[in-house]
């Protein structure tokens, strides 16, 4: 859903300083093409660390939000006065990263004015590169006893340790096929990092 299309059939009048607190969605501010924030929400202005009546303002950057890379973004999108969509990433204790999407409202009371969101992926990056970590660490572990069973499993087959009876060539041959089935499957995993050990089964 376009993010203006919050706002299209909205009957109320262009909002204010006393605007209420739902008229923007969380994270999101309303501007003018002067940099004049019309509202803001609770959520901005928590990220942002105080309320701001126009992006001229100076803010730093704190350990926790990159206020003053978030402000400078949402000034760039103002000079363009349209559609973008922005990354901003600050390297502190912890990495961060912010969406900074913004949108002209072309319809309703609010036309002619943009809408901007901020949204912190920070949180959702950083499960998904836990994710990643635990299916590269399972990949790796996997690969030794993979590699061992499928040895064995050859050294068996080989004679080399004695004859086999046919039911046994039969076990075999399905531990065979049953550690080929693993490794496959783990080799068609994405490995998402040059990090990953370079054993192969």
């Amino acid at each position: 859903m376009r993010l203006n299309q919050r706002f299209t059939d909205q009957g109320d009048p262009v909002p204010s300083a006393d605007t209420p607190v739902g008229f923007v969605p969380d994270g999101g501010l309303m501007l003018d093409s002067s940099g004049r924030v019309i509202a803001i929400s609770p959520g901005a202005v928590r990220m942002l660390g105080r309320s701001v009546a126009t992006l001229s303002e100076k803010l730093e950057d704190s350990d926790d939000f990159p206020r003053g890379r978030v402000l400078e973004a949402l000034q760039r999108a103002n000079d363009v006065w349209g559609q973008t969509l922005q990354v901003v990433t600050l390297e502190r204790q912890h990495r961060h990263y912010i969406l900074v999407q913004t949108e002209i409202v072309n319809q309703g009371p609010l036309a002619g004015k943009m809408l901007a969101t901020l949204t912190d992926l920070t949180e959702i990056l950083r499960h998904s590169d836990l994710a990643g970590e635990f299916i590269r660490q399972a990949r790796h572990d996997l690969r030794g006893p993979l590699t061992s069973l499928r040895g064995a499993v050859d050294l068996l087959q080989s004679g080399r340790v004695g004859e086999l009876k046919e039911p046994q060539k039969k076990l075999l041959e399905l531990m065979g096929r049953a550690t080929q089935q693993m490794t496959d499957m783990l080799s068609a995993i994405p490995a998402g990092t040059s990090q990953e050990p370079a054993d192969t089964p």
